[in-house]
Protein backbone atom coordinates (compact mmCIF):
# COMPACT_ATOMS: atom_id res chain seq x y z
CA UNK A 1 0.00 0.00 0.00
CA UNK A 2 1.81 3.31 -1.30
CA UNK A 3 1.88 5.61 1.88
CA UNK A 4 2.29 8.96 -0.07
CA UNK A 5 6.08 8.98 0.94
CA UNK A 6 9.47 7.69 -1.44
CA UNK A 7 10.64 4.75 0.90
CA UNK A 8 14.02 5.33 3.54
CA UNK A 9 16.90 3.31 3.23
CA UNK A 10 17.18 1.47 6.34
CA UNK A 11 21.16 1.10 6.29
CA UNK A 12 20.86 4.67 6.36
CA UNK A 13 18.03 6.00 8.46
CA UNK A 14 16.13 3.65 10.54
CA UNK A 15 12.25 3.72 10.48
CA UNK A 16 9.87 3.70 13.15
CA UNK A 17 9.03 0.45 13.32
CA UNK A 18 9.74 -3.00 11.95
CA UNK A 19 6.01 -2.57 10.02
CA UNK A 20 6.33 1.53 9.32
CA UNK A 21 7.96 2.72 6.23
CA UNK A 22 7.99 6.34 6.25
CA UNK A 23 10.00 7.55 3.13
CA UNK A 24 11.91 10.99 3.17
CA UNK A 25 14.79 10.60 0.53
CA UNK A 26 13.69 11.16 -2.76
CA UNK A 27 17.98 10.01 -4.23
CA UNK A 28 20.89 9.76 -3.13
CA UNK A 29 21.78 13.59 -3.57
CA UNK A 30 18.67 14.44 -1.32
CA UNK A 31 19.74 12.02 1.53
CA UNK A 32 22.89 14.10 1.04
CA UNK A 33 21.58 17.50 1.64
CA UNK A 34 19.68 16.75 4.21
CA UNK A 35 22.24 15.02 6.20
CA UNK A 36 24.11 18.44 6.11
CA UNK A 37 22.85 20.68 8.51
CA UNK A 38 23.44 23.63 6.32
CA UNK A 39 21.55 22.47 3.80
CA UNK A 40 18.42 21.38 5.67
CA UNK A 41 15.52 21.24 3.78
CA UNK A 42 11.39 20.47 4.17
CA UNK A 43 10.12 17.15 2.68
CA UNK A 44 6.84 16.57 2.95
CA UNK A 45 4.04 14.81 1.07
CA UNK A 46 1.46 17.42 -0.46
CA UNK A 47 -2.17 16.93 1.05
CA UNK A 48 -4.61 15.88 -1.75
CA UNK A 49 -7.81 15.89 -1.83
CA UNK A 50 -7.58 12.04 -1.21
CA UNK A 51 -6.65 12.74 1.97
CA UNK A 52 -9.95 15.09 2.82
CA UNK A 53 -11.87 11.84 1.49
CA UNK A 54 -10.60 9.62 3.81
CA UNK A 55 -10.08 11.58 6.87
CA UNK A 56 -14.00 12.59 6.05
CA UNK A 57 -14.63 8.37 6.73
CA UNK A 58 -12.95 8.09 9.85
CA UNK A 59 -15.35 7.40 12.79
CA UNK A 60 -14.31 7.58 16.50
CA UNK A 61 -15.79 6.41 19.63
CA UNK A 62 -15.35 7.59 23.09
CA UNK A 63 -14.24 4.92 25.29
CA UNK A 64 -13.65 7.51 28.50
CA UNK A 65 -13.34 10.68 29.29
CA UNK A 66 -10.49 11.66 31.77
CA UNK A 67 -10.79 14.02 34.27
CA UNK A 68 -8.17 17.40 33.40
CA UNK A 69 -5.59 16.51 36.15
CA UNK A 70 -4.96 13.13 35.00
CA UNK A 71 -2.72 11.97 32.17
CA UNK A 72 -2.47 8.05 30.43
CA UNK A 73 0.79 6.10 29.51
CA UNK A 74 0.72 3.41 27.83
CA UNK A 75 3.42 0.65 27.88
CA UNK A 76 4.69 -2.04 25.52
CA UNK A 77 2.57 -4.93 27.09
CA UNK A 78 -0.34 -2.94 26.60
CA UNK A 79 -1.33 -1.67 30.43
CA UNK A 80 -2.77 1.47 30.32
CA UNK A 81 -1.00 3.70 33.73
CA UNK A 82 -3.45 6.48 34.74
CA UNK A 83 -1.29 8.94 36.71
CA UNK A 84 -2.53 11.87 38.78
CA UNK A 85 -0.66 14.24 40.47
CA UNK A 86 -0.34 12.48 43.69
CA UNK A 87 -1.64 8.90 42.68
CA UNK A 88 -0.89 6.18 39.76
CA UNK A 89 -3.13 3.51 39.27
CA UNK A 90 -4.19 1.02 36.89
CA UNK A 91 -7.78 -0.54 36.09
CA UNK A 92 -8.09 -3.83 36.05
CA UNK A 93 -11.36 -6.07 35.96
CA UNK A 94 -12.57 -5.89 39.23
CA UNK A 95 -11.16 -2.81 40.60
CA UNK A 96 -8.20 -0.44 40.65
CA UNK A 97 -4.55 -1.00 41.69
CA UNK A 98 -2.81 1.96 42.97
CA UNK A 99 0.27 3.70 44.43
CA UNK A 100 -0.68 6.86 46.82
CA UNK A 101 1.25 9.36 48.11
CA UNK A 102 0.93 11.71 51.00
CA UNK A 103 3.23 14.41 50.29
CA UNK A 104 5.08 15.68 47.13
CA UNK A 105 3.61 14.26 43.63
CA UNK A 106 4.92 12.18 40.97
CA UNK A 107 6.98 14.50 38.10
CA UNK A 108 8.69 13.82 34.77
CA UNK A 109 6.56 10.67 34.15
CA UNK A 110 7.22 8.46 30.75
CA UNK A 111 7.07 5.24 29.97
CA UNK A 112 10.16 3.01 28.71
CA UNK A 113 9.74 -0.67 27.67
CA UNK A 114 7.07 -2.39 30.01
CA UNK A 115 7.58 -0.40 32.86
CA UNK A 116 6.24 3.69 34.04
CA UNK A 117 9.27 5.87 35.17
CA UNK A 118 8.70 8.97 37.74
CA UNK A 119 10.57 11.46 39.90
CA UNK A 120 9.37 12.09 43.45
CA UNK A 121 11.09 14.91 45.74
CA UNK A 122 11.72 13.01 49.35
CA UNK A 123 12.93 14.55 52.69
CA UNK A 124 16.74 14.13 52.92
CA UNK A 125 17.11 15.34 56.35
CA UNK A 126 14.63 15.91 59.74
CA UNK A 127 13.33 19.43 59.79
CA UNK A 128 13.76 21.30 62.91
CA UNK A 129 13.54 25.09 63.51
CA UNK A 130 17.74 25.35 63.29
CA UNK A 131 17.92 23.45 60.39
CA UNK A 132 16.10 24.37 56.92
CA UNK A 133 14.23 20.57 55.06
CA UNK A 134 16.31 19.65 52.21
CA UNK A 135 15.04 17.48 49.33
CA UNK A 136 16.39 14.85 47.86
CA UNK A 137 14.86 13.64 43.56
CA UNK A 138 14.41 10.37 43.49
CA UNK A 139 13.73 7.78 40.16
CA UNK A 140 11.07 4.96 40.51
CA UNK A 141 10.16 2.30 38.47
CA UNK A 142 6.58 1.10 38.45
CA UNK A 143 5.50 -2.19 36.59
CA UNK A 144 2.32 -4.27 36.49
CA UNK A 145 3.02 -7.50 37.42
CA UNK A 146 1.61 -10.89 36.87
CA UNK A 147 -0.04 -11.13 40.47
CA UNK A 148 -2.25 -7.96 39.55
CA UNK A 149 -0.95 -5.19 41.31
CA UNK A 150 1.92 -2.24 40.59
CA UNK A 151 5.05 -3.18 41.70
CA UNK A 152 7.62 0.12 42.50
CA UNK A 153 11.28 -0.02 43.06
CA UNK A 154 13.44 2.80 43.58
CA UNK A 155 15.87 2.91 40.73
CA UNK A 156 18.21 5.67 41.51
CA UNK A 157 18.18 9.35 42.78
CA UNK A 158 19.37 12.86 40.56
CA UNK A 159 22.73 13.20 40.56
CA UNK A 160 24.04 17.16 41.24
CA UNK A 161 24.88 18.00 37.52
CA UNK A 162 21.81 16.02 35.83
CA UNK A 163 18.99 18.09 34.44
CA UNK A 164 15.55 15.93 34.06
CA UNK A 165 13.27 16.26 31.34
CA UNK A 166 10.05 15.60 30.34
CA UNK A 167 8.66 12.54 29.56
CA UNK A 168 11.07 10.53 31.59
CA UNK A 169 13.82 11.38 30.02
CA UNK A 170 17.61 13.14 31.94
CA UNK A 171 20.65 14.85 29.95
CA UNK A 172 24.08 15.58 31.62
CA UNK A 173 27.56 17.10 30.06
CA UNK A 174 29.89 14.17 29.62
CA UNK A 175 33.59 15.39 28.54
CA UNK A 176 32.51 17.89 25.62
CA UNK A 177 29.10 16.71 24.99
CA UNK A 178 25.53 16.57 26.49
CA UNK A 179 23.68 12.92 26.39
CA UNK A 180 19.96 12.51 26.59
CA UNK A 181 19.41 8.92 28.12
CA UNK A 182 16.08 7.60 29.91
CA UNK A 183 15.53 8.01 33.46
CA UNK A 184 17.30 4.52 34.67
CA UNK A 185 19.97 4.09 32.07
CA UNK A 186 23.61 4.57 33.25
CA UNK A 187 24.31 8.19 33.27
CA UNK A 188 28.18 7.21 32.94
CA UNK A 189 27.49 5.02 29.56
CA UNK A 190 24.09 5.24 28.12
CA UNK A 191 22.75 7.94 26.47
CA UNK A 192 23.06 9.99 22.33
CA UNK A 193 25.12 12.88 22.39
CA UNK A 194 22.98 15.97 21.29
CA UNK A 195 25.72 16.92 17.94
CA UNK A 196 24.33 20.35 17.33
CA UNK A 197 25.12 23.60 18.87
CA UNK A 198 22.84 24.04 22.10
CA UNK A 199 22.59 27.49 21.45
CA UNK A 200 20.49 26.61 18.01
CA UNK A 201 19.11 23.53 19.30
CA UNK A 202 16.76 26.07 22.26
CA UNK A 203 15.91 28.22 19.48
CA UNK A 204 14.24 25.43 17.29
CA UNK A 205 10.90 25.25 18.54
CA UNK A 206 10.63 21.83 18.97
CA UNK A 207 10.07 18.85 22.00
CA UNK A 208 12.05 15.61 22.66
CA UNK A 209 9.42 12.42 21.93
CA UNK A 210 11.91 9.71 22.40
CA UNK A 211 15.10 7.72 21.36
CA UNK A 212 14.94 5.50 18.57
CA UNK A 213 17.84 3.65 17.39
CA UNK A 214 20.77 5.89 18.55
CA UNK A 215 18.67 8.82 17.53
CA UNK A 216 17.05 11.62 19.37
CA UNK A 217 13.91 12.16 17.74
CA UNK A 218 11.91 15.62 18.46
CA UNK A 219 8.20 17.06 17.10
CA UNK A 220 7.17 20.58 16.96
CA UNK A 221 3.45 21.42 16.21
CA UNK A 222 2.18 21.41 12.41
CA UNK A 223 0.10 24.05 11.40
CA UNK A 224 -1.36 22.19 8.52
CA UNK A 225 -1.90 18.54 7.46
CA UNK A 226 1.21 17.95 5.97
CA UNK A 227 3.60 15.73 7.48
CA UNK A 228 7.65 16.19 7.59
CA UNK A 229 10.57 14.84 8.65
CA UNK A 230 13.92 17.04 9.21
CA UNK A 231 17.17 16.34 10.36
CA UNK A 232 19.09 18.68 11.88
CA UNK A 233 22.06 16.41 12.25
CA UNK A 234 23.19 13.15 12.45
CA UNK A 235 21.73 12.26 15.62
CA UNK A 236 18.24 14.54 15.51
CA UNK A 237 15.35 14.28 13.71
CA UNK A 238 12.50 15.82 13.85
CA UNK A 239 8.71 14.52 12.98
CA UNK A 240 6.78 17.64 12.49
CA UNK A 241 2.85 15.81 12.46
CA UNK A 242 0.01 17.51 12.85
CA UNK A 243 -1.31 17.56 16.88
CA UNK A 244 -3.67 14.48 16.29
CA UNK A 245 -1.62 11.84 14.80
CA UNK A 246 0.94 12.06 17.77
CA UNK A 247 -0.71 9.46 20.17
CA UNK A 248 0.61 7.18 17.29
CA UNK A 249 3.79 8.10 16.99
CA UNK A 250 3.99 7.97 21.27
CA UNK A 251 3.02 4.71 20.87
CA UNK A 252 5.13 3.09 18.41
CA UNK A 253 8.36 4.79 19.96
CA UNK A 254 7.73 2.89 23.47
Amino acid sequence: MSTGWDVIDTAKLPTLSESTALSVYRNEEHRKAMLNFENTEIVERPYTKDDEHSANELEFTVKEVLPDDTETFQVEDGTIFYVESTRIYVKSTRSEKEIKISKGSFDHVGAHGNALYYSRKNESNGHSSKRPMKYQVKFYRAVYSSHNIIEEALIGKQLKDEELLPLAFCSRIRGMSKYVYRMGDDPEKDGVPIDIDLGKLELIDIELLGIHRGKLLYTGQCSNHNPLVRMWSSNIMELNIHWFAKVSFLSRLR
